[in-house]
Parts: C-alpha cells; structure tokens; sequence
C-alpha cells in the first residue's frame, strides 16, 4: 500500500446500537504501583482518546490513588478501577481483566515507567483475553532485545514503538530513512507476530497486508503525550474489529485519524504550541473526515 491509499472507515453504528456494540476495551496506564513516579497525564490522555474514538465503555486499570482522581476528573465518562499497588499486585489485576474477559480490546504501557513489576503486567495482559491488544511505550521497554517474548499472547497484538523503543526491543540502532525504518518494522512484526506501527515523521506500519506509510501529522506530535493518544485511540479502534474491518485496518485508521487530528489542531495552535489534548479535542473531526469516504 502507499501513502495515497486512505484507511478503510470504521463500521457504522447501526440506529438501535448499544455501548456494548460500540466495544468495551480496557486500560492500564500511569502507575505501575510499585511506588515509583506516578504518570496520571498518561493515563488522562489514552482514557480521553478512546473515549473519543467511540469505545463504548472505557475501563481504565489504575495503580496509585493519584491516577483515579486524575481520570474521575478529567473523563467523567470513563470507569476508573482502582487497584491496590504494591504486594500482589499482578493477580489483583490478573483478576479484572478476567471480569473483563469479554472486552473487545485492550492496552498496556503508557506511563508505568521501568520497575520489574512491569513485565509481569503486560504478561497479565497478554493472557487477559482473546481480544486485540495494544502495547506501548514502557510496556514494550520490559521486553529490550527479546521481543519475541511478546508472541505469548492469546488475541491479535499491537505493538506501536517509537524509534528509541524500537532500538532497545532490537538491541540494535534504527535508522533515519524511511528504508531502515520500514526495515525495523518488518523485524518487529515478525519477531513478535504482531502488526507493528512505528511511530514518527511518515508512521510505517507493518502487518500481513504489507507496509503502510501514513501521510497525515506534522512536528507538533514530537511532544509529550501524543503517543499515548494513539494507544488509547487504537484500542477503540481495535474494538471494533470484525469480518469487513481487520486489526490492520484499525491500526491504519487510527494512525491516520490521529495525525489528521494534529493536523486540524496546528490550523489554531501553530506548530510548536501543539499539546496533546489538542490532538484529542480534534479527534471527532478527523474521525468525521475519514467517515466521508465510507462507500466512495
């Protein structure tokens, strides 16, 4: 595929719809309750963005009291679940998602920083249900050079490295041009089974399909936060995958929708004042747009 090629839309929602149609997905994000630095901003902004890509029903797992609060205030919508850090932590959240086996997608990493209860996290996640999951940031730093790791999983796997993941999951350097890149992306999809969105200027995302450059965004998204919109972006997306819309075409949706949203965001803010709220605030926008092609 090219960079020309617009993602497929998501399905329509038929007029009777109910949340559950709209997909149940579930997050871990901000803490990983092992008493280090707490990253509620990272939790607030992938809860707020797979809100804004119509999941249905957003379940965001949180590890410190300070992640709660964050999300009850600033997305009311969403059901924040407080989990108790510390000794045991990995059953008790072993133990929701199983009360949540039946969620359409999930996603693990955002802001849970490099402690050694992060592994053991994701892991929980990748035997936590049979539907899509996404992996990002830290969630992916607990696997440096042994990517392969992340093939245990039961349900399709997302994984969406920026360069410097990507260097420290290979054990190698990832090069600047567009040839290298796609180069990275094609030996994480394959070590890991997964479809494998490399983050940066042109996104390369990798999967049974091919590869796909994306041709929305623009240097504002070089900033804290944007990454973990796209994650909780995806996830809604992958939410509703079904027989006429794949994983690979939920991944391209979403990377695309999430640039276009910058893009719409830098025609008020300018480039270098981009935040990623702004991003989430022009999601709908973008989502609208990329509805417009449905049936052209």
């Amino acid at each position: 595929m090219s960079d020309s090629d617009r993602p497929r839309p998501l399905p329509s929602l038929a007029v009777a719809s109910h949340k559950g149609d709209a997909g149940r997905v579930t997050l871990l994000a901000g803490s990983a309750g092992d008493g280090g630095r707490a990253m509620p901003g990272s939790a607030v902004l992938a809860t707020r963005a797979a809100l804004r890509g119509g999941a249905g029903l957003v379940s965001t797992i949180t590890l410190d009291d300070r992640v709660w609060a964050a999300i009850a205030a600033a997305a009311p919508e969403a059901l924040p679940v407080d989990v108790e850090g510390g000794a045991g932590t990995v059953e008790r959240v072993a133990y929701e998602l199983e009360r949540r086996a039946d969620d359409r997608a999930r996603a693990v990493g955002p802001g849970l920083g490099r402690g050694q209860v992060v592994r053991p996290l994701v892991e929980a996640f990748l035997h936590g249900g049979d539907g899509p999951l996404v992996v990002d940031a830290d969630g992916l730093n607990a696997f440096a050079g042994r990517p392969q790791d992340l093939r245990r999983g039961r349900g399709a796997l997302v994984i969406t490295p920026h360069p410097g993941e990507a260097a420290r999951l290979l054990d190698a350097r990832v090069g600047d041009s567009e040839d290298a890149r796609i180069d990275a992306a094609r030996r994480l999809a394959d070590s890991t089974c997964s479809v494998c969105v490399l983050k940066g200027h042109r996104t390369v995302v990798v999967d049974g399909d091919g590869v796909w450059i994306n041709s929305t965004g623009n240097p504002g998204l070089a900033s804290g936060g944007t990454g973990d919109v796209l994650t909780g972006l995806l996830t809604a997306f992958l939410a509703q995958v079904g027989e006429a819309f794949s994983v690979g075409d939920a991944v391209r949706a979403a990377v695309w929708v999430h640039g276009r949203a910058a893009d719409l965001a830098v025609e008020s803010t300018g480039v270098r004042a981009l935040l990623a709220s702004d991003v989430v605030d022009r999601l709908g926008a973008a989502e609208r747009e990329l509805d417009a092609g449905r049936g052209a």
